[in-house]
């Protein structure tokens, strides 16, 4: 996003960037002039309502770029109500289809493509059956790889975004 952000600057477009994280790079990128906005994992309405008010800057619709997967979800969530004040690619809901694995496996499926053998798996006893089905190593990913950003920092999937089990112990 930062990239994109600094070519369009260099042509001579407005660009603003917004994140609800203050350590990412957009905040450290010099004439950029980053804003922080709520969170709209943790602060839907109010995320909503600070888009609404910052489209108001402009005398015309904004563009709306999504430059993380949080702001496609976002988007993707709240398409209606944010195409009144902003221009943005319709298929905003397909992108956040496909940010979340049980989305997007199921498009994959939908539409033939190959893809290796896929679990959703949501309990122990989930993870004991599917663990005598399965040639190891196998890949865990979250739904979604914000859902292992919330387990506490000592976890072992902390932050992580796949986790390789090599056997049914590790699974």
């Amino acid at each position: 996003g930062v990239v994109n952000a600094r070519n369009l600057r260099r042509r001579g477009i407005k660009v603003y960037l917004a994140d609800c994280d203050p350590k990412q790079t957009a905040f450290r990128t010099p004439r950029l002039g980053a804003l922080i906005c709520p969170d709209p994992d943790k602060e839907q309405d109010a995320w909503l309502e600070w888009m609404r008010t910052f489209s108001t800057r402009f005398s015309t619709k904004p563009v709306l770029l999504a430059s993380a997967d949080i702001f496609v979800t976002a988007i993707g969530r709240s398409e209606q109500e944010l195409r009144k004040w902003f221009l943005f690619s319709h298929g905003a809901q397909l992108a956040q289809s496909l940010a979340e694995k049980d989305t997007q496996y199921a498009l994959a499926a939908e539409h033939g493509m190959p893809m290796p053998r896929t679990r959703i798996v949501s309990s122990v006893s989930d993870a004991e059956a599917f663990s005598g089905e399965v040639a190891y190593p196998v890949v865990l990913k979250p739904l979604h790889f914000r859902e292992w950003q919330r387990v506490p920092s000592d976890h072992p999937l902390s932050y992580r975004k796949v986790f390789v089990a090599h056997d049914a112990t590790e699974l």
